[in-house]
């Protein structure tokens, strides 16, 4: 059970990694993850960029 005793943090929202305490290795492989996925979302920009000049 979760109590919470104070109205100001009662009404804040909490995201799934702040009630997770989480294993340090699957947090290195989510960082990687994302590391990834921002990699590749700047890759396909510079390709629209290209495809666009060309």
């Amino acid at each position: 059970d979760i109590f919470v005793d104070d109205t100001e943090n009662a009404n804040r929202h909490l995201t799934p990694k702040e009630l997770v305490e989480e294993d340090p290795v699957m947090t290195e492989k989510r960082d990687s993850c994302e590391k990834t996925i921002n990699r590749l979302k700047e890759m396909k920009t510079d390709l629209e960029k290209f495809t666009y000049y060309m």
